[in-house]
C-alpha cells in the first residue's frame, strides 16, 4: 500500500515516460472532510509550497505537514490529491480558507 501525496497541481513530468509509454488518469473532485477520513493513520507527504495552504491544511486534517518544493516522482500505489487554490493569484501570498481549496483525487493506470 501506498503513500498519501499531497500535491498543489498535477505534472506531467512526475511520471515515468521512459519505461512506461500510456498511462490513462481519472481525476474527481471531493471535499476536505473526506480527505481528513482518507490521510487519517497513513503516511502523508507534501509537496506543496504555498505556506497558506499548508496551514489549512494541518488544521483541518489535524495532521503536521511542512510546505515542501521538492519533486514528486509517481510511485505505483501512492494515492496522490492534488490540493490547490480555486482562484489562484501569482506572486502574491494570500491568507487562504477553506472554501479557497478545491481538492482533487487522482488515479493513474499504465499502459491502458
Amino acid at each position: 500500500m501506498g503513500k498519501v501525496v499531497l500535491l498543489n497541481a498535477f505534472p506531467i513530468n512526475m511520471l515515468d515516460f521512459e519505461t512506461t509509454s500510456s498511462y490513462m488518469v481519472g481525476l474527481n473532485k471531493m471535499d476536505l472532510m473526506r480527505l481528513k477520513e482518507v490521510v487519517e493513520g497513513k503516511e502523508v507527504r507534501c509537496y506543496i509550497r504555498h505556506t497558506a495552504t499548508v496551514e489549512v491544511l494541518k488544521k483541518v486534517l489535524g495532521i503536521e505537514l511542512t510546505p515542501s518544493n521538492e519533486v514528486y516522482r509517481y510511485e505505483e500505489g501512492d494515492d496522490i490529491y492534488v490540493v490547490t487554490l480555486k482562484k489562484p493569484i501569482r506572486g502574491q501570498e494570500v491568507s487562504v480558507s477553506e472554501d479557497d481549496l478545491i481538492v482533487i483525487s487522482v488515479k493513474i493506470v499504465k499502459s491502458w
